[in-house]
């Protein structure tokens, strides 16, 4: 498990992670899954050979027994670096690669962890970053994200993993309430259009961001914050602990890839 944010701004595309695992089995009685193990030194942000193309990556931490992150080093290895001049292409090529992997593990289609990955980046096709992601089972072919609008970019954050307290903060409720109502006996639609985005925004709920304007710096620093905020919920909240350990933080720019936070292997005191 683990929180993953991204943000896209004019001069350049930010990402940041978390770096906590979370190891899962199928519990026979819930029909879920229960954690029984957490790490803290896993890597869910990479950058994709040598090019300007940065991958995210949440929910199961293993496939085949190899960590995600091994999975897609062996797919850099596997592949042209020049692939990686398109975007797509890459996010197409990587969820092929990790969805036979990904069915291998987990025969079963009743039985399978969601699985996701965000590959983002610069390419020929636009002066603007590009992002595209995939989660097993449910969207196993890559999406566009936030793709151009009536020709123009589209600027903005996403976040992907344990998000409940982003969305608490940011848009002002609890994602859980909405089936709460359902379950209740509310009508599934009037709760929906209720709840919709666009609804939200009209009754000013959501926080407001001018990420048209937004410095690297500053998207720099609001990843880190909300990063953070998911952190201390984890940390305080009665529950597993899904999140946390150090953040990794990159900036991707065209033709440049830079890492502005990264941890390193070390050994201070005693275990």
């Amino acid at each position: 498990m683990t929180i993953c944010i991204s943000i896209k701004v004019p001069d350049g595309l930010m990402l940041a992670a978390d770096n906590m695992a979370s190891y899962t089995v199928m519990n026979p009685a819930t029909q879920g899954w229960d954690v029984i193990q957490s790490y803290s030194y896993a890597h869910k942000l990479s950058q994709l050979g040598e090019v300007s193309i940065g991958t995210l990556a949440w929910g199961n931490g293993s496939l085949q027994r190899r960590s995600i992150q091994n999975i897609i080093e062996d797919f850099v290895r596997q592949n042209a670096v020049a692939q990686y001049s398109d975007v797509k292409l890459a996010a197409d090529g990587l969820a092929t690669f990790m969805r036979t992997l990904y069915e291998k593990e987990y025969p079963d289609p009743a039985k399978r962890p969601p699985s996701g990955v965000l590959v983002g980046g610069y390419d020929s096709s636009s002066p603007f970053a590009r992002l595209w992601a995939f989660e097993f089972p449910a969207m196993p072919a890559p999406v566009e994200v936030m793709p151009n609008v009536n020709g123009q970019p589209d600027f903005g954050v996403n976040w992907f993993g344990q998000v409940d307290a982003v969305v608490r903060l940011l848009h002002g409720i609890d994602p859980r309430i909405i089936q709460a109502l359902k379950d209740a006996g509310f009508d599934r639609t009037a709760v929906d259009n209720f709840f919709s985005v666009q609804n939200l925004h009209t009754l000013k709920l959501p926080y407001n961001f001018i990420f048209d304007g937004m410095p690297l710096q500053d998207a720099i620093d609001f990843a880190a914050y909300l990063i953070h905020i998911v952190k201390g919920r984890f940390r305080f909240v009665a529950g597993p602990k899904l999140c946390g350990g150090p953040v990794d933080i990159a900036v991707i720019k065209p033709h440049q890839f830079e890492w502005i936070r990264r941890k390193n292997l070390s050994h201070i005191g005693e275990i």
